[in-house]
Parts: C-alpha cells; sequence; structure tokens
C-alpha cells in the first residue's frame, strides 16, 4: 500500500487485483487488451497484461477528471505486484 493511501482505499486492492486477473484469464503473449477508465481494475489489468506478454492499449477521460500521477500510480503498482 502507498503512503498516499488510506486504509481503506488499500483494502480494495485485492478485489481490484483479483477482477483484473478474473477478466484476463487465459491471456498471453500475442494477445492485445484494451482497457478503459484510469480505475484500480484497469490499472491492475495493465500491469497483468503486461506481465503475461500482452500489448496493452489503456484509454481514460482527460477533461473534469484529477490530475493523475500516472508514472508514481504504475511505480507503486509494478512494486505492489512484484512483492507477490
Amino acid at each position: 500500500m502507498t503512503e498516499h493511501m488510506s486504509f481503506e482505499e488499500g483494502a480494495t486492492l485485492p478485489y481490484s487485483g483479483v477482477t483484473g486477473r478474473s477478466a484476463l484469464s487465459g491471456i498471453g503473449a500475442g494477445y492485445t487488451v484494451l482497457t478503459y477508465g484510469s480505475g484500480g481494475v484497469s490499472l491492475f489489468a495493465i500491469q497483468i497484461a503486461r506481465l503475461c506478454g500482452a500489448r496493452v492499449i489503456a484509454t481514460t477521460i482527460g477533461r473534469g477528471q484529477p490530475q493523475i500521477d500516472w508514472t508514481k500510480l504504475i511505480r507503486s503498482l509494478a512494486s505492489l505486484l512484484s512483492q507477490r
């Protein structure tokens, strides 16, 4: 869990990860995965798909949404996945 998250937000991480993994069962190298949004499931799906060797195309809405430090967020998720 990263320092900018509350315990309540951190408690939802396993559900997002399991949902992302369930959606991607059976993928591997040569597959292309399209994600939409910047929520927990999408962010886990990006990392899981990459770990499986799939090509990832990620989309999200930009206007009116809070600014996200994508580099920091993806690195945080990568460090969480590498700890397993």
